[in-house]
């Protein structure tokens, strides 16, 4: 059963799911956080806030994404406001802690504009992913292209170019949806 499939059942009454929920990613974040935190209680408190976090707010969840990347990004926003709140903590040691939060919230934005790139490829007609997967995959010049499918290198290129839009803006909206969501 995939994280979405639960996520519908726990919205439909079924709460007992989340414990599935829980299991399957309980390791990886908890390791993401052994990264950050200076002890095993701080790493089991984030844990446990970020469990109760993602509960709460499950309801605003886009499943059109992974639960993962949402989850781990609910568990560093604690973190970081923790960090912020924390004054035994030096400047440069709170400086250095919000460098790290920040670049792992980057790579998390990457894996997001992954997913959302998946997403809007799936999206496309079928001939649209095919031309981009003999293009960019398989590496195919325009030229050679032009020539399978008979037709003008020009127009192929411009084809290319408007799928490649059509991309951006569904990646971006996506991106959007994705941030409202958190």
């Amino acid at each position: 059963m995939t994280d979405n499939e639960l996520i519908h059942k726990i919205l439909a009454g079924n709460i007992d799911d989340y414990a599935l929920l829980i299991d399957r990613h309980q390791h990886k974040l908890q390791s993401a956080l052994a990264f950050y935190c200076q002890s095993t209680n701080d790493v089991q408190h984030y844990l446990h806030e970020s469990f109760v976090m993602a509960y709460t707010k499950l309801s605003q969840f886009n499943q059109e994404y992974s639960f993962y990347p949402w989850l781990k990004k609910i568990s560093l926003n604690l973190l970081r406001g923790d960090i912020r709140k924390n004054k035994s903590l030096s400047e440069r040691a709170v400086k250095y802690m919000e460098m790290q939060l920040n670049a792992d919230d980057e790579h998390a934005q990457e894996d997001d504009k992954l997913t959302a790139l998946q997403g809007c490829i799936n999206e496309l007609e079928t001939g649209q992913q095919q031309l981009l997967k003999n293009r960019y995959w398989q590496k195919e010049s325009i030229d050679t292209l032009a020539s399978k499918l008979d037709r003008k290198p020009s127009a192929l290129k411009m084809q290319v170019m408007r799928i490649r839009e059509s991309l951006k803006k569904c990646i971006k909206l996506k991106m959007e949806l994705e941030n409202a969501g958190v």
